[in-house]
């Protein structure tokens, strides 16, 4: 799974950032900042700069995991699959009941809504979620591939797929079925060069020379994109998306940054281990459509001079009431959930 608790503090710690990053950005986009500001407003670039930041928490996702690896069984998606359902229905049950109870409920939640909660996988709910899980599927295939390659062809792979999955992308050309990066090609080549630099990657420079690549490239890919929004005279948004190639040397950078740093901690550990369940509350498309808006009232905050500090108070107030939640669940049912993700195993 993308979520384990035996490994290095130091990439846990960045588990636990990049769910802090990825609600950052549900919060400026779903709370309507991203739509609202123009060039004009005083905090259109406070938005972009922390939006620019944070765009790389799902690339980084896919690194961790092809650096580890993915070790597939059915007891270990059975436990995915299993924390999946449970909050896609009892979400989706909680926002149905308030809708009959409470007619000022302002969130339009239907039949057809429900029974998508009872199949959340298949229909996309989470479409992180979704592409994960078929990468997880096919990880057995992508290993035994990648064991085969010597050093040299699986370089060849890599330079080719950047290439075609993310430089030319970024010049608008699109030689591929485009996804934006949001597909399984990009999934499988973050996943295969998280492999390759832990068993080939080697070189030993200052992790700080990582970190300045990082916040040099958040720094290009904010201006290119102010820049290009003056001369085009529109929002130009598609420099946010996950196939833009700085987009990726910005996540590569980060991810080796991590890399370097050397920490142990039980309570990293712990806390890295709950962290998903941030993403799947956060980002129910119910709690999303409602909570923004009726909730943190964002759109009180779009010109205001409390912007940065409200984003960043309203992403600690969500993350920290998620991670609650979660642990309430885990002491509740973690190990009934264990046991029959281990007996389902076990008859299949």
């Amino acid at each position: 799974m993308i979520f384990k608790t035996g490994r290095s503090s130091n990439f846990e710690l960045l588990r636990i950032i990049l769910i802090a990053m990825m609600v950052t950005v549900h919060l400026l986009g779903h709370g309507g900042a991203l739509g609202v500001l123009t060039i004009k407003d005083k905090n259109y670039f406070s938005a972009d700069i922390m939006e620019s930041f944070c765009i790389v928490a799902v690339s980084c996702f896919i690194l961790i995991s092809g650096y580890f690896g993915i070790k597939a069984n059915l007891k270990k998606l059975l436990v995915l699959e299993s924390q999946v359902l449970f909050y896609s229905i009892s979400i989706s049950i909680l926002f149905l009941i308030l809708k009959l109870c409470v007619p000022a409920f302002a969130v339009n939640f239907s039949i057809k809504e429900m029974i998508k909660a009872f199949v959340p996988v298949i229909t996309s709910r989470w479409w992180f979620i979704t592409t994960y899980i078929l990468l997880f599927s096919i990880s057995p295939f992508i290993n035994i591939f990648i064991s085969k390659l010597d050093k040299n062809t699986y370089k060849i792979i890599l330079i080719v797929s950047v290439f075609l999955l993310y430089v030319l992308p970024t010049f608008r050309v699109n030689p591929l079925n485009n996804d934006n990066g949001y597909g399984l090609n990009c999934f499988i080549f973050l996943y295969m060069l998280g492999s390759y630099i832990r068993k080939y990657y080697k070189k030993k420079i200052n992790r700080y020379a990582y970190l300045s690549s990082y916040v040099i490239c958040t720094l290009i890919i904010s201006v290119a994109r102010y820049g290009l929004s003056i001369v085009f005279k529109e929002d130009i948004t598609w420099f946010w998306e996950y196939n833009n190639i700085i987009v990726l040397l910005s996540a590569m950078s980060l991810f080796l940054f991590f890399r370097e740093i050397k920490i142990r901690s039980i309570v990293i550990n712990k806390i890295s281990s709950l962290v998903l369940a941030v993403y799947l509350i956060s980002v129910h498309p119910s709690v999303t459509v409602y909570i923004y808006r009726n909730i943190f009232h964002t759109e009180l905050f779009y010109y205001s001079n409390l912007f940065v500090f409200q984003i960043i108070a309203s992403m600690v107030i969500i993350f920290l009431t998620c991670l609650i939640i979660e642990y309430l669940r885990r002491v509740i049912f973690n190990k009934f959930e264990d046991k029959l993700a281990t007996k389902v195993s076990k008859m299949i």
